[in-house]
C-alpha cells in the first residue's frame, strides 16, 4: 500500500509543478530556440566544447533572437532563460528587473557580494559610497595615471617590434591592471614589469572555472562541482587573490589611523578604497575585499577586452588604423607630451572607432536578470529579418 500512494504523491507534485510553470512552457513554446530539449540539461548542450564553441553559441542565440523580432529562450536545466536582443525590450527589462539572476551567485562564491554582482539591498547604499570617485573631475584625473601606465607599455610593446608574432593579450591585461589599481586603489603595484602577477594568474584561473562552470547545468550543485577536477585549483587560486587584497586592505588601514584620517563625502582627491575605509558605520575587511576584488578583477578583464578587440580591429581595417593616426598627429603632431583630458574631445574619429568597436564587441556580451514578476514586452518587430 505504501509504495502506490508514494507514486501517486509524486504524480501530483509533479503535476503541480508543472501546472505552476505554464507560463514558462508557453513562452518557450511562443519563442523558440529551434533545437531539441532533453531532461534535466535542457538545451544547455549548445555550450559543449571549447570557449570558441560556446562564444559561437552565443552568437547563434542572438541571431535567432534577432529572426524572432529580438526575443528567443533556451532551456539551461530546468530554468528557462528569455534572450532578448532587441534594445528597447532590453531596457524594458533591465528597469524592471534590478535583481541580478541565481547564476550571478557562482561570481559571488569567487567575488563575494562585490558592487557588481551583490543584491539590490546591498547594491544600492555601496553604490552612494562609490559615485565620487568617478566623478568627472576625478576621471579627468586619472588620466595622468592611463598616460603614464600606457608609456610602460609601449615602451615594452616596442621592443617586439619588426620580431614576429607574440601574444598582446598579456600586455594589456597587466597595463589596465596597474591603471585600475593605481586610480581606485591608490597604489602603484607594478604589475608591467611583473606581467605574471600573482593575482592576474589567479584570476584568470578562477574566471575560466566559473565561466565553464555556469554554463553547464550539472554543475550547479555544489556537491557535483566539488567531485570534479576543477574545484581544487579554484579554491587554491580564490585564496590566493583573497590573501592579495586582504593584506592590501589592512596596511591601508593602518596607514589611514596614523594619520587621522576621515570622511569627507566633498573630498574629490581620495581613491575608493580609502572612502570605504573612512566611510561613516565602517565596512569589515570582508566588505572591503568584496568591493574592491569585484572592481579590480571586473576593471581589468573588461578593459582590457575592449582594448584588445580595438587593436585587432584596426589590424584588419588599414585604411581605419590610417585615419586615426592622422587624427592623432593633427592633435599631438611630433610632440611626446603627456596625453591630458583636454585632448579626448578632439579625438572624435578615434571615439567613433572605439564605440563601433564597442557595440561589435562588447567585453561583456551577456547580463542577466532575475524575473520575480510578470513584465509586458511589447514587442516591435524592428530588427526582424526574415
Amino acid at each position: 500500500m505504501f509504495w502506490p500512494l508514494l507514486l501517486l504523491a509524486a504524480t501530483i507534485a509533479l503535476a503541480l509543478y508543472a501546472w505552476r510553470r505554464r507560463p514558462l512552457y508557453e513562452f518557450a513554446n511562443k519563442y523558440p530556440l529551434g533545437i531539441p530539449t532533453y531532461p534535466l540539461i535542457g538545451q544547455s548542450y549548445v555550450f559543449a566544447g571549447t570557449d570558441e564553441d560556446r562564444m559561437n553559441s552565443f552568437i547563434k542565440m542572438g541571431y535567432k533572437s534577432l529572426k524572432n523580432g529580438g526575443i528567443s529562450s533556451i532551456w539551461m536545466g530546468p530554468k528557462l532563460y528569455a534572450v532578448i536582443s532587441e534594445p528597447e525590450l532590453l531596457e524594458v527589462v533591465a528597469k524592471a528587473c534590478l535583481e541580478k539572476d541565481f547564476i550571478t551567485k557562482f561570481l559571488r562564491l569567487a567575488l563575494g557580494n562585490g558592487l557588481i554582482f551583490a543584491p539590490v539591498k546591498i547594491w544600492r547604499p555601496r553604490r552612494k559610497v562609490m559615485a565620487p570617485t568617478f566623478s568627472m573631475k576625478n576621471l579627468h584625473e586619472f588620466v595622468t595615471v592611463f598616460d603614464k601606465q600606457s608609456r610602460i607599455m609601449v615602451a615594452q610593446l616596442r621592443a617586439h617590434d619588426g620580431g614576429g608574432d607574440f601574444s598582446f593579450w598579456e600586455y594589456i591585461t597587466s597595463y589596465t591592471f596597474d591603471a585600475i589599481c593605481e586610480t581606485v586603489l591608490g597604489m602603484e603595484l607594478n604589475a608591467q614589469k611583473n606581467r605574471h602577477h600573482l593575482f592576474i594568474e589567479a584570476f584568470d584561473v578562477v574566471v575560466q572555472i566559473l565561466a565553464k562552470r555556469m554554463l553547464s547545468p550539472w554543475l550547479y550543485w555544489d556537491w557535483v562541482f566539488r567531485l570534479t577536477s576543477n574545484y581544487k585549483p579554484f579554491i587554491e587560486q580564490r585564496k590566493t587573490a583573497y590573501a592579495f587584497f586582504d593584506k592590501i586592505i589592512s596596511d591601508r588601514r593602518k596607514e589611514l589611523a596614523e594619520q587621522g584620517a576621515y570622511y569627507d563625502p566633498k573630498d574629490r582627491n581620495r581613491p575608493f578604497l580609502d572612502m570605504m575605509i573612512l566611510a561613516p558605520g565602517g565596512y569589515t575587511d570582508i566588505e572591503l575585499r568584496e568591493e574592491i576584488i569585484s572592481i579590480v578583477s571586473a576593471g581589468t578583464d573588461t578593459s582590457a577586452v575592449g582594448t584588445a578587440f580595438v587593436a585587432l580591429m584596426l589590424s584588419r581595417h588599414p585604411r581605419v588604423q590610417d585615419k586615426v593616426y592622422e587624427e592623432l598627429k593633427e592633435v599631438f603632431g611630433d610632440s611626446d607630451r603627456p596625453v591630458t583630458w583636454q585632448d579626448l574631445p578632439k579625438l572624435t574619429y578615434m571615439e567613433a572607432v572605439i564605440k563601433e568597436t564597442l557595440r561589435l564587441y562588447p567585453p561583456a556580451p551577456v547580463v542577466v536578470r532575475d524575473v520575480h514578476e510578470t513584465v509586458v514586452l511589447h514587442q516591435t518587430r524592428r530588427y526582424q529579418t526574415g
